[in-house]
């Protein structure tokens, strides 16, 4: 940029001892005045390059840390930058030409973007939190703004917005809800099942002493029977939740039990038409659990995804190894069914204390599995979409 200055500068000079000779003394005047406008403009030049560069940095530290999306006035999408690309796991080229409904979650109520919407067309600067969906079918939360560029008429010609991702942020505050709704749950839990498990066992006793029973009323009893059985496995529930575990816990694959529990199911699994595909790896490092209690984990979702496809389908399990939570490695257990999923309603719900899906459920027994894992320092997670199936995933701390 600076290379023709100094040539320009010689120029000059040079030139100005020719004019000494002309009689006319302000044209080498003149040439002082544009030698120094010159030097002016080369400073200038170099203060402008300084300023490039810096906003160029700026510019390279905002695309690292926001999500930038420009829209026009009816909503398509003109601009995204790398970090919108990365988080929705779309390409630009994808996103370009769209509008914003292309990441719709399905989350929030078609009053809470009216609103958004009212609010940016008048000219003012929007700010919440949006639950969106990445391409292939992944949640994330963002915290965003958006800001009306308006014209001389102060009417909107496009629309900036900034976005941060805070998804970890809401997986902490979701845990929390959950766990205080826990405490909660073991409390009503723990006061029910006291109550209940005297009279009930006395029942079963006094039908165990009562005298012949007549042809005609054995299969009353024996529905009797069955139920009363089916209440003591709730209460069993009940006190599983209302208590922490004082179980000891040794080093275990969980490959291994998670095998020993498809042998079980097989049979089950084939007669619902459920093809199961197996990605085990079976090199995995051990977990630190109890056996019985991860068994109940396990057959728990297994029942989980059978009952979601009454119709047959395909179950793809999963064993791998993830890095969580302080770059620590979890080995972790996920369960892929094609079975009829779940709303975005019926996924908020699904850990809350008694809330089912299922006409027989008690609402218990995905909590019981959240106690169990989180005892032992892992997590769930669960995603759904409806008509096309739930993915749930187990992790624990890898020995």
């Amino acid at each position: 940029m600076n290379i023709g200055i100094p040539l320009l500068d010689w120029w000059m000079w040079s030139s100005i001892d020719r004019l000494k000779t002309f009689r006319y003394n302000g044209v080498a005047h003149e040439w002082m005045i544009l030698r120094c406008v010159v030097s002016m403009m080369d400073e200038i030049l170099e203060k402008l390059e300084e300023s490039v560069a810096r906003l160029s940095e700026i510019n390279r530290a905002i695309d690292e840390s926001m999500i930038i999306a420009i829209t026009d006035v009816t909503g398509k999408i003109t601009f995204v930058n790398k970090k919108f690309c990365e988080i929705s796991k779309y390409s630009a080229e994808e996103l370009l030409g769209q509008n914003h409904r292309i990441i719709n979650s399905g989350y929030h109520p078609k009053s809470f973007f009216r609103e958004m919407w009212r609010t940016i067309a008048q000219g003012h600067i929007w700010q919440g939190e949006i639950r969106n969906r990445t391409k292939d079918g992944q949640f994330y939360w963002v915290d965003t703004t958006i800001v009306p560029c308006v014209n001389e008429s102060n009417k909107p010609y496009q629309y900036i917005s900034f976005r941060v991702d805070i998804s970890e942020r809401k997986k902490f505050e979701e845990h929390i809800k959950r766990m205080e709704q826990l405490e909660i749950a073991a409390q009503i839990s723990s006061s029910l099942a006291h109550e209940v498990r005297n009279p009930l066992a006395a029942i079963q006793w006094s039908l165990l002493s009562l005298p012949d029973i007549q042809p005609s009323q054995q299969m009353i009893l024996k529905s009797v029977e069955d139920e009363l059985k089916r209440m003591d496995n709730i209460l069993g529930d009940f006190l599983s939740l209302s208590k922490p575990s004082t179980k000891v816990k040794y080093p275990l694959f969980l490959q291994e039990i998670l095998q020993k529990a498809l042998d079980l199911q097989s049979q089950f699994l084939q007669k619902r038409n459920i093809q199961v595909i197996q990605k085990i790896d079976k090199t995995l490092p051990r977990v630190n659990s109890e056996e019985n209690q991860l068994k109940q984990v396990i057959h728990n979702l297994l029942k989980n995804a059978i009952e979601a496809m009454p119709d047959g389908g395909k179950l793809e399990v999963i064993v791998d190894t993830k890095v969580c939570k302080n770059d620590n490695f979890f080995v972790c257990l996920t369960m892929k069914d094609t079975g009829i999923g779940m709303n975005q309603e019926q996924l908020t719900k699904i850990r809350q204390p008694f809330f089912t899906t299922k006409p027989n459920g008690t609402g218990l027994g995905l909590m019981v599995c959240e106690r169990i894992i989180q005892e032992q320092g892992g997590n769930i997670e669960i995603s759904s979409i409806e008509g096309k199936g739930t993915t749930v995933t187990v992790c624990l701390p890898a020995l």
